[in-house]
């Protein structure tokens, strides 16, 4: 027993030392001259190391031995290159920091100002904040011009971009749930693999849109236009698609269940393999698409002559 707490308290020891340590280099890391000293402290020791194995150096193969030359305790051109070196690489974490905080500074600018034409400065911010791993969950940039912006597998939960140029933005694997992009403009974007859920495209522009594999489960496209887009395998389940243009879309494969599709324009959609159960169907020319393998059971609105021309086209009906 008295091993065992000896072995705690060593442990517990350690964990003090750790943290003393951290607290130390974190009070070093903002403070300027503190930081100079430290990198110096750091850089001379390194050439003490050096100038003790100068000899087993010597006998080391190219390119090593040129690399170590370099550092040599009488080589001043050597030391300030190391210092220089140690110096970036202790300044990296609070350099990062500033370009963080001025790329917010420039966003919430733009904002508050409410810039709607296109304005790079702002597109560079944003784009640089999602390299940076920054949530961009709630911005605020209704609007605004964002055209062929790039924000791959960012965090935009709960966003207000109503009214918003995105036209040929690249969004791909973004978290958008929940969003407002009412009447935004995304046509030709990348929405492939994208979380919509509950999000609200209410007449939004999706014309040639990706969204291949999207999740729009309980989103609201009511009237939006979705051209020519792409939407094979999407979970569409309860969708709100009143009234939306779908002409050309292509949807095989698509998870259409208990989906609003009232009074929807569907001519040429691909709907091959599309599970249409319990989807809503009403006012829907539903029989000008292509179905072929696509399951249809519980359709509201859909007539008997419907009914008998997608039977025609291959459809499925259990």
């Amino acid at each position: 027993m008295s091993q065992l707490r000896r072995n705690i308290n060593f442990w517990e020891q350690c964990g003090r030392l750790v943290k003393s340590i951290k607290a130390s280099f974190i009070y070093i890391k903002n403070r300027f001259h503190l930081k100079v000293i430290f990198t110096l402290i750091c850089a001379y020791i390194i050439f003490l190391v050096i100038s003790v194995l100068e000899e087993p150096i010597a006998c080391l193969p190219e390119p090593f031995k040129t690399i170590f030359s370099i550092v040599k305790v009488d080589n001043i051109e050597g030391f300030s290159i190391l210092f220089v070196a140690l110096f970036y690489i202790v300044d990296i974490g609070e350099r990062r920091q500033r370009s963080i905080d001025e790329a917010w500074q420039v966003v919430y600018a733009a904002a508050a100002a409410k810039i709607e034409i296109s304005y790079p400065p702002r597109i560079k911010a944003l784009q640089d904040l999602n390299s940076y791993g920054e949530s961009l969950k709630s911005l605020n940039a209704p609007k605004a011009n964002l055209e062929n912006i790039n924000l791959k597998g960012a965090n935009l939960q709960g966003a207000d971009l109503y009214k918003t140029n995105l036209q040929g933005a690249n969004l791909q694997g973004t978290q958008l749930q929940e969003a407002n992009l009412q009447e935004a403009n995304l046509q030709e974007a990348n929405l492939q693999t994208t979380d919509l859920y509950k999000i609200n495209l209410q007449k939004a522009n999706l014309h040639k849109a990706q969204l291949q594999g999207a999740n729009l489960r309980a989103a609201n496209l009511q009237e939006a236009n979705l051209q020519e887009a792409n939407l094979q395998g999407a979970e569409m389940r309860k969708t709100d698609l009143q009234g939306a243009q779908l002409q050309g879309a292509q949807l095989e494969g698509a998870n259409l269940r208990a989906a609003q599709l009232q009074g929807t324009n569907l001519q040429g959609a691909q709907l091959q393999g599309a599970q249409l159960e319990g989807t809503n169907l009403q006012g829907a020319n539903i029989e000008e698409a292509e179905v072929k393998n696509a399951l249809f059971i519980h359709n509201d609105g859909l007539l008997a002559e419907q009914k008998a021309k997608l039977k025609q086209k291959g459809a499925i009906f259990p």
